[in-house]
């Protein structure tokens, strides 16, 4: 017995070590932990619910539980696990009790006893076994009341089980608020009984240009998560093969309560007048010319009369107090020579085609009014002359100066800025500490009055290339942790909230692993699309996740579970091209990145002395076009001088630009090149293309590696932004043998 003590001691002292991790890794980060003695056992539990409010939440947690512990119906020798409200509590704030035989999560309101719940969803062991919690007490409350995402069902379609699960995982970390796209141009997805043909006809179609895109894409990188799922395929009465699907009200009502079940609500949108195409085509009298139209016909009684019934409908089955109605994006040149648009705008006194679009919108913020709903637009409906009852959704993150103006309107609005919540848009380990950083109530020049009217903050997920649940994971997680981490937490130290995000993440996914998601793997670091050496090189790439594998091959194949594992050093002795792909735990493909390192051939340095410090910069009207070659065909607006490559604070429109000069290397060696930008950049050394980050693009990120002699070499960077939205660009270089060297430029 005295020989086995210390191994039970050791025993007893991981299993606290363990628990008292899953306590520390909850996301989002709860306001008050305090950590109690000892652990709760549910390997068999109850669930005490005494309040009928509370019925559905006691489902929902019986679900959570099931699989990993036994729900029995009455006591015994099971856990209880206590359901109640404390109106004490504010909305959705929670006390989670755990000692070591019972439970007790006590909400403000419901959403704040399904926030209990997800909190303890998160302290069970990610693998399956025996469950042990740990004793401690929690009281927590978000900072924001709205904590959303965006799911796009027109472009490519999610079955009902797809977007039960995806409800899960936003249950898991607390968010709240799903906001549904059921119609777009491309498939209209929500039955509507006084139109049956809307879904009869416009539910399905053939392969568009973003069906055959995400095929092309798939054979192009052998990933299978990237192809149209077949599944949500058919043959039609002509005997073609057609994509798409839409859910039946019914199905609705039942997706409805399931949300509910988790604290979550549904705002639907039906987008007018804007994306109307599949309307158009089913019902051509919708639109100015009788035929398919993205825009509908407001100058039509008969129009707005449509959209009234189909509100209507929608209105009867999602009862949230939000109806989402788009206004973004309309195409409105067909309202120029539509007589009966020209005939609304002389009856009611409009004085633009502008403003024909704000008295469609007031129309229906009218008739949201009368149905005591919220009307809910993307940010073209700002300026419209809505009362403070609608809502303004930011999105054009270019757009910053439309958060300040609807609030001082006394409008609430909800952030989903492109530059950070976009999550259709490619991603890295950077985007996560964007999300993390941004705070729309820090916004500089709120007042507190106006702070408090941002409801809150979303990530949009459209769907143009993203065509299978595995893929939609893959876009979504873990970005929506990190929303999910900033959108609760009340901490104002951005860093530190960074940092601790990612003492976590690890743990969370984890836990993704358990649940078969195919989340992105972090980034893999310590390589460059082009490495140069002098002799031989080294490639040992990494990863900050410890359970996943890094594998690699050197023909142009893809990496598939059967190549060779990076697991120290591979020495390069000879011009090389690596494919490197990072694995998931159950062997699944995330990333995949290509490093082509070749033996240094150093470019001689020019024979010149350019005397005035900085780059010129020439600036150019934006033509429109999508390639660098096209900004010398812009006009020239200016001729500017800066420091580095950077645009001059003049340049806030026409993002158009090429800088000219000289680099000067202050030292033999490798120096890495880095730009990145939104659209389309390029950066030429002695006249030779280095970095060719062309076309129109969200932020990508490119790096290529020079030999340079010391002394100066010509330099040339090409940017343009292609719808001339906002301008990023950024770039770098630094001296890999010296990083401490700074390079200067001149002209």
């Amino acid at each position: 017995m005295t020989m086995r003590l210390p191994a039970l001691i050791l025993a007893a002292v991981l299993c606290l070590v363990v628990h008292a991790h899953e306590a520390a890794t909850i996301v989002p980060t709860p306001v008050q932990l305090i950590e109690g003695t000892g652990t709760c056992k549910l390997d068999t539990v109850t669930v005490d619910c005494r309040d009928a409010a509370l019925l559905p939440a006691a489902q929902y947690l019986a679900q959570s539980l099931a699989g990993r512990a036994t729900v029995a119906a009455t006591g015994g020798r099971a856990t209880p696990v206590k359901l109640a409200l404390d109106t004490t509590l504010e909305a959705s704030q929670y006390r989670l009790d755990i000692a070591p035989g019972h439970i007790d999560i006590t909400g403000g309101d419901y959403s704040g006893v399904a926030c209990g719940i997800a909190t303890l969803r998160q302290l069970l062991p990610a693998a399956s076994g025996s469950i042990e919690v740990p004793c401690l007490r929690i009281t927590d409350k978000p900072r924001y009341g709205w904590r959303g995402l965006l799911l796009d069902s027109s472009r490519h379609f999610w079955s009902v089980d797809e977007v039960k699960r995806l409800l899960d995982l936003m249950a898991c970390y607390k968010l709240n608020r799903l906001h549904w796209h059921l119609v777009d141009d491309e498939g209209w997805r929500i039955e509507i009984k006084r139109y049956p043909q809307l879904t009869g006809q416009g539910a399905f179609r053939p392969f568009d240009s973003h069906d055959l895109g995400c095929e092309e894409r798939a054979a192009r990188e052998h990933n299978a998560d990237l192809r149209v799922d077949r599944a949500k395929m058919k043959v039609d009465e002509h005997g073609d093969s057609v994509y798409g699907g839409y859910y039946t009200q019914r199905q609705l009502r039942d997706v409805v309560a399931y949300a509910r079940e988790r604290g979550i609500e549904i705002m639907p949108e039906v987008d007018f007048p804007g994306h109307s195409r599949m309307a158009t085509t089913v019902l051509p009298w919708l639109s100015c010319q009788g035929e398919p139209s993205s825009t509908l016909c407001v100058g039509s009684d008969a129009t707005l009369q449509f959209c009234k019934n189909v509100y209507d409908e929608v209105i009867d089955i999602f009862p949230f107090a939000y109806v989402h109605m788009g206004g973004d994006e309309v195409d409105k040149r067909n309202w120029q020579s539509c007589p009966r648009c020209r005939q609304r705008m002389r009856q009611c006194g409009i004085a633009s085609i502008e403003g024909l679009q704000g008295w469609f919108v007031r129309q229906l913020e009218a008739y949201f009014n009368a149905k005591d709903r919220h009307l809910v637009g993307w940010d073209e409906i700002a300026d419209d002359g809505l009362g403070t009852g609608s809502v303004v959704q930011w999105w054009r993150g270019w757009n910053k100066g439309v958060v300040e103006r609807a609030t001082v309107q006394g409008k609430q609005v909800i952030c989903s800025p492109t530059t950070c919540l976009y999550f259709d848009y490619g991603q890295d380990d950077g985007t996560i500490d964007e999300i993390l950083r941004y705070d729309p109530r820090s916004t500089a020049g709120l007042s507190a009055g106006q702070q408090q009217l941002i409801l809150g903050m979303q990530g949009n997920t459209w769907c143009e290339w993203i065509a299978t649940e595995a893929r939609l994971q893959y876009q979504v997680m873990p970005r929506m942790i990190a929303l999910a981490e900033r959108v609760w937490t009340s901490d104002t130290c951005r860093e530190r909230v960074v940092a601790r995000f990612h003492e976590k993440l690890p743990a969370q996914l984890e836990r993704l692993d358990a649940l078969h998601v195919r989340y992105k793997l972090p980034d893999i670091t310590g390589v460059s699309e082009h490495t140069l050496y002098n002799g031989h090189g080294v490639l040992w790439p990494a990863i900050a996740y410890g359970k996943a594998t890094l594998r690699y091959t050197t023909d142009g194949t893809v990496p598939t579970c059967q190549s060779p594992a990076i697991t120290g050093p591979v020495e390069v002795t000879r011009d090389t091209h690596f494919t490197i792909a990072s694995f998931r735990p159950d062997g699944s493909r995330s990333d995949m990145v290509t490093a082509t390192y070749a033996q240094a051939r150093y470019m001689p340095a020019l024979d010149v002395s350019p005397k005035t410090d900085g780059l010129l910069v020439e600036w150019h009207r934006n033509t429109g076009g999508d390639h660098c070659s096209d900004i010398a065909r812009g006009a020239l607006i200016a001729r500017l001088v800066s420091p580095a490559v950077q645009l001059p604070p003049a340049i806030d429109h026409d993002y158009s630009v090429i800088f000219k000069g000289y680099l000067y290397a202050p030292a033999d060696g490798i120096y890495e090149f880095v730009l990145g930008s939104d659209d389309g950049s390029q950066w030429l050394i002695d006249g030779t293309l280095l970095i060719d980050n062309d076309g129109p693009h969200s932020t990508v990120v490119r790096r290529n590696q020079a030999a340079l002699r010391q002394g100066w070499h010509a330099t040339e960077v090409h940017y343009f932004d292609y719808n001339d939205n906002g301008g990023t660009l950024h770039a770098t270089v630094r001296c890999v043998d010296n990083p401490a060297l700074q390079v200067t430029y001149k002209h």
